[in-house]
C-alpha cells in the first residue's frame, strides 16, 4: 500500500509542475506582448523552476519504482 501512495504522490507532483511550467510560459508570452517585461521575466523564471521540479520528480519517481521492485 505504501508503494502505491508514493507512486501517486510522485505522479501528482509531476503533473502539478507540468501545469505550472505551461502556465508560466503562457503568462510570460502574455505579459511580454503587453509591454510588461519584468512580469514576463518572472513567469519565465517560474517556468524554469517548474521544469527543474519536473526533472526532480521524474528522477524521484524512477527511484521510487526501483526501490519497490
Amino acid at each position: 500500500m505504501k508503494k502505491y501512495i508514493y507512486i501517486f504522490l510522485r505522479i501528482t507532483l509531476f503533473l502539478i509542475a507540468l501545469l505550472g511550467m505551461i502556465a508560466g510560459i503562457c503568462y510570460a508570452d502574455y505579459f511580454a506582448s503587453g509591454g510588461q517585461d519584468l512580469l514576463g521575466l518572472f513567469c519565465v523564471l517560474f517556468a524554469a523552476v517548474c521544469f527543474a521540479w519536473i526533472w526532480t520528480s521524474f528522477v524521484m519517481f524512477v527511484d521510487t519504482i526501483m526501490e519497490f521492485r
